[in-house]
C-alpha cells in the first residue's frame, strides 16, 4: 500500500495496488535471469512442500524469496501446475508485479514474471473452476460509457495461449465506485468483493449468479462490514467467508483475519478473528484455501506498514477452520 501506514489505508482502497495482490527489488528480479540461480529442488506432497500442522509457517520460501513483498492471495491455477502471486517491486515505491512459479509434479520452478495478463493489466485475480476464466476488479475503459474508465468486476477468458479482452460484469459497473479491489467466487458463480463507494471505507459486496445471469451487487451485512473490511475469500461450497479487517472489537492487531459462517438460516454468523496461533499484532491479510480444503494460506506483514521488510505468505493446515465451524454453530 502506497505510504505503508495503516491510518493511508482508507485512502489507498482508491490505488489500484489493492485490486486485490508484494514485491522484488527490481535489481533483484533483473538478476534472476541474468545469472544462474540454484533453486533447491523440492520434495514433498503439496506443491512440492511438507505440509505444516497447527502452527503456521512459512510457505516455499526458497521460492518467494526474502525480497518479495506479497500483495495478493496466493492463487493456484486449477489444475495445481501453476502459482501466481503479486509483489510489490520495493519496500517504497507503490508498484506492483505478478510472478508465477511452475509445479512439475515433483518442484516448483524459480519465479518468472508474468506477461501474458499483465499485458492487460491484471495483476490480481480468480480462476474460475475450469480455468477457462479470470476475474479481477479494476478501474478500465468502457465502450458502453464512451470510453470513460469505470471501476467494476471484469472478466477474461483464456483463448488459446492468449486472453480475450477484458469486458466487465454490468452490475457491477457504478460511477460511484472509488475502488474495487480482490474477487472471490464460490461454486454457485456469486461474486464477493470489495469495495468503496464514494465518501466510505471498504465494504465486502456480493453479486449472485442466478439463472445464467449476475444479479445487482448487494452490501454484505453489517456483522460482517463493521469497521474497515478487505480480502474476501469465500468458500466454494458457501459454507464460510473469510476476510481482513480493521477497527474491528476482536482485533488482536491492526489488521487480522476473521471468519464468518453462513447459518442453516441463510444469515452470517457473528465473525470470529482467528487467534493468536494465526493473527499477529501486526498486519494479516490476504485469507484462502485450496480447493480441496486442506490449507489455508494468508500473508503477513510484520510491521505497523504494509509491506514491511517481513511480509511473507504464510500457511496452516486448515483444520482450525472446521473446529470453529463446529464450535460457532453447535
Amino acid at each position: 500500500m502506497e505510504g505503508r501506514s495503516f491510518q493511508g489505508l482508507d485512502r489507498e482502497m482508491n490505488k489500484k495496488n489493492l485490486m486485490g495482490i508484494g514485491g522484488l527489488l527490481l535489481g533483484m528480479a533483473m538478476g534472476l535471469h541474468s545469472r544462474e540461480v540454484d533453486f533447491p529442488k523440492l520434495t514433498g506432497p503439496y506443491l512440492g512442500q511438507k505440509p505444516p500442522g497447527i502452527t503456521p509457517e512459512r510457505f516455499a520460501q526458497e521460492i518467494i524469496l526474502d525480497h518479495f513483498y506479497p500483495h495478493s492471495k496466493l492463487i493456484i491455477s486449477p489444475d495445481g501446475k501453476r502459482i501466481y502471486w503479486t509483489t510489490f517491486l520495493n519496500l517504497e515505491s507503490s508498484e506492483t508485479v505478478l510472478y508465477y512459479s511452475d509445479f512439475d509434479g515433483k518442484n516448483l520452478s524459480a519465479p518468472t514474471k508474468e506477461t501474458t495478463l499483465t499485458e492487460s493489466g491484471i495483476l490480481h485475480f480468480v480462476f474460475t473452476k475450469d480455468g477457462n476464466k479470470v476475474l479481477f476488479g479494476s478501474l478500465r475503459p468502457y465502450d458502453k460509457m464512451n470510453g470513460k474508465s469505470v471501476h467494476a468486476v471484469w472478466v477474461c477468458e483464456k483463448r488459446g495461449p492468449d486472453w480475450s479482452t477484458p469486458q466487465p460484469i454490468e452490475c457491477t459497473v457504478d460511477p460511484n465506485w472509488a475502488s474495487l479491489g480482490s474477487v472471490s467466487i464460490n461454486g454457485k458463480g456469486d461474486i464477493y468483493f470489495v469495495g468503496r463507494q464514494e465518501g466510505g471505507t471498504a465494504k465486502i459486496y456480493c453479486s449472485k449468479y442466478e439463472n445464467g445471469v449476475y444479479q445487482k451487487y448487494e452490501l454484505l451485512p453489517e456483522i460482517i462490514n463493521t469497521g474497515i473490511t478487505l480480502d474476501p475469500f469465500i468458500d466454494y461450497q458457501d459454507r464460510f467467508l473469510l476476510f481482513a479487517a480493521s477497527q474491528r472489537v476482536g482485533n488482536i492487531g491492526i489488521i487480522n483475519i476473521y471468519i464468518s459462517f453462513k447459518k442453516h438460516n441463510g444469515d452470517w454468523s457473528e465473525p470470529l478473528n482467528l487467534g493468536k496461533g494465526i493473527s499477529t499484532p501486526f498486519m494479516d491479510r490476504f485469507p484462502m484455501v485450496t480447493s480441496e480444503g486442506k490449507y489455508l494460506f494468508f500473508v503477513t506483514s510484520h510491521g505497523r506498514h504494509f509491506p514491511s521488510e517481513r511480509t511473507h505468505f504464510y500457511w496452516v493446515d486448515a483444520k482450525i477452520i472446521e473446529e470453529l465451524r463446529l464450535k460457532e454453530l453447535k
